[in-house]
């Protein structure tokens, strides 16, 4: 038995499983970025068996370095191995007469993702992934750009058995709704203009800075037309946090300042140019501007802000109420619903959004009213530790693209409900993994070049 095992081990170590674990990363994103949700009805999506793969190829690399003693377990994931472990406690233990198969269900794969991404980035190439997020958001803005003027034939989720609105609606690019189409545009966008803001003068030649001009252009046109507000705000913040570590660092902000003035000129020749009959569209942009002049007004005459609001505070009452360990995975709804009839007493019917099934439109409210604030606490530190290694490592580090694109869907998440989506903790994982070897690159490297820990 122990030769057998011995010549396991041999043939195991001639494998080249980093090879392996890079491919399956990029099927893994792409499938993901393509089709994120479950086709025809399916009990699972196409990306998912790809990481259930990846993890077992993770594990026999962990077998070799355990057999080779090299084996050493970092802080970030033992840091992160205990956020998953006080989740499970409260949805499993302390909630077990509550238990949501779908939602912890959910949250567990999302938690593997996470995993799979920290552990498996620093063996690909990080130029390439960047380069293929470049030709992604040319694609997805053009795809947004015919759907919003020619609707359902352009609709990829529609051929894949998921229901779109039909005429009038928002840009989906390959997703299922707006909001992820937002996210996934933003997220990519804030990593993008990044890289170009750091990328080294001698590698700009004229087709990569043609590229960068088109990625953030039409890329910003598709973000536009997704009229996904939450996902413009984080961008935006972001972005100024961006130009604040780029003066800290005395890094020229002339780039930036040149992405910026790319992606607003090809915003307005597309919006002066397409005239797509977008439901609320109008209202959505004269949105912005009020909340710029008149931020309580503009969000108490605004029917879908002040239902988030409303919502934000039963979540706020339901944590006061079960503060520790929550009211439960998948229980916020029922919460809302029993609040909803004091909700909007005197106010007509077109202030406010009468669905009774409503959740917070906040993922970190989300995930504390229902997991509790001890996992919450844990899960927001670990997010806090994670960023600041990225930080420390500086603008010329591999991370620190990928650090602006955290920020920028951690920004985001204040907006919507997606902490249990995938594309949350890819982009937390990007940056746990890559900041977790960051150094500085040698002079004349590329910023964007992985560095293997």
């Amino acid at each position: 038995m122990g030769v057998k095992m011995s010549e396991l081990f041999q043939k195991l170590s001639r494998f080249p499983l980093q090879a392996a674990i890079s491919s399956v990363f990029f099927v893994y994103l792409a499938l993901y970025f393509l089709v994120p949700y479950k086709p025809w009805l399916s009990p699972i999506s196409f990306h998912t068996p790809f990481l259930a793969f990846g993890l077992l190829l993770y594990a026999l690399q962990v077998w070799q370095e355990v057999r080779s003693g090299v084996f050493r377990l970092p802080l970030d994931i033992s840091i992160f191995a205990l956020v998953v472990g006080l989740f499970w406690f409260s949805a499993g233990v302390i909630h077990f007469g509550d238990f949501s198969r779908a939602g912890v269900q959910a949250y567990t794969v999302s938690f593997c993702c996470l995993f799979f991404i920290r552990v498996a980035v620093n063996s690909v190439s990080l130029d390439r992934l960047v380069y293929w997020m470049k030709i992604y958001l040319i694609v997805s803005g053009i795809l947004i750009l015919l759907q919003v003027n020619f609707v359902s034939p352009f609709y990829v989720a529609g051929f894949l058995g998921q229901l779109n609105f039909g005429i009038g609606t928002q840009g989906w690019g390959f997703g299922n709704t707006h909001i992820w189409a937002g996210g996934a545009a933003a997220w990519m966008l804030g990593i993008v203009l990044s890289r170009y803001a750091i990328e080294p003068k001698e590698q700009l030649r004229l087709p990569v800075e043609l590229l960068y001009v088109f990625s953030l252009g039409i890329g910003a046109a598709g973000l536009f037309y997704t009229m996904n507000r939450g996902a413009w705000l984080g961008l935006g913040l972001a972005i100024i946090f961006l130009g604040g570590i780029l003066v800290r660092s005395k890094v020229p902000l002339w780039r930036v300042l040149k992405g910026l003035a790319v992606m607003f000129i090809f915003v307005a020749f597309c919006r002066f140019t397409i005239h797509p009959d977008v439901y609320k569209m109008q209202e959505k942009i004269a949105f912005m501007g009020n909340v710029y002049d008149s931020p309580k007004l503009a969000l108490v005459n605004d029917a879908a802000s002040l239902t988030r609001l409303k919502a934000w505070g039963v979540a706020l009452d339901g944590i006061k109420s079960n503060p520790f360990w929550g009211v439960g995975i998948g229980q916020y709804p029922a919460l809302y619903e029993k609040a909803f009839p004091n909700l909007f007493k005197g106010l007509a019917a077109d202030k406010f959004d009468p669905n009774t099934k409503q959740i917070p439109h906040n993922s970190y409210l989300y995930y504390t009213v229902e997991a509790g604030l001890l996992p919450a606490l844990l899960l927001f530190f670990f997010m806090g530790f994670i960023f600041f290694s990225g930080l420390r490592a500086g603008v010329s580090s591999a991370v620190f693209p990928f650090l602006i694109g955290g920020v920028t869907v951690c920004l985001w998440m204040v907006t919507c409900d997606y902490i249990n989506e995938r594309i949350f903790w890819i982009a937390l994982g990007a940056v746990a993994g890559l900041g977790a070897v960051a150094r500085p690159d040698k002079a004349g490297a590329s910023p964007l070049t992985a560095s293997k820990p």
